[in-house]
C-alpha cells in the first residue's frame, strides 16, 4: 500500500480506500488507515453504545470477513469536513454478506499529524439488516 511522499494518505484517499481495501479482505492494511490508539464505538437500537479499541475489534472483524465469501462495502453520500487538523468523515454504507446486507452509517474522527491523516475514531450505526 503506497503512501504518497511517506506522509499519508489525503482524507480523499481514506474515503476511497476504507471501503476498497475492506471490501477486499484486506484487513491488516485497512488497519493501517487508523491510529493505532483508534476507538470504535457501535450504535445499535435497544443497546448501549459498545466501545471498544481498534486492536480488540480486529478479531471481530476479521472473522467475520472470513465466514463470508460474499463481503462487499459500500460507500455512499460521502462527506468529509475539514478543521484544522482534525476532520470528520460520514458515509452510508451498505455491507453486503453471505446471508445479509447491513446498511447504516460511518462516522470517522480523524487527526492529521507527522504521520498525515489517521482515523482516530469509528462510530457506526447499523440502520437496517436484510436478512438473504
Amino acid at each position: 500500500m503506497n503512501q504518497p511522499n511517506g506522509k499519508g494518505f489525503s482524507l480523499e484517499q481514506i474515503s476511497r480506500l476504507y471501503p476498497l481495501l475492506y471490501s477486499g479482505k484486506q484487513l491488516s492494511e485497512w488497519s493501517h488507515l487508523f491510529d493505532e490508539r483508534a476507538t470504535i464505538v457501535i450504535v445499535k437500537d435497544g443497546h448501549p453504545p459498545a466501545c471498544r479499541t481498534l486492536i480488540d475489534g480486529m478479531r471481530e472483524q476479521m472473522e467475520y470477513a472470513a465466514e463470508n465469501e460474499i463481503f462487499v462495502e459500500e460507500w455512499h453520500n460521502v462527506e468529509i469536513r475539514q478543521y484544522g487538523r482534525v476532520a470528520v468523515m460520514k458515509a452510508d454504507y451498505v455491507l453486503a454478506a453471505d446471508h445479509e446486507i447491513r446498511k447504516g452509517v460511518d462516522v470517522l474522527t480523524l487527526c492529521h499529524d507527522e504521520r498525515g491523516w489517521l482515523i482516530t475514531n469509528l462510530t457506526f450505526e447499523q440502520k437496517e439488516l436484510i436478512l438473504r
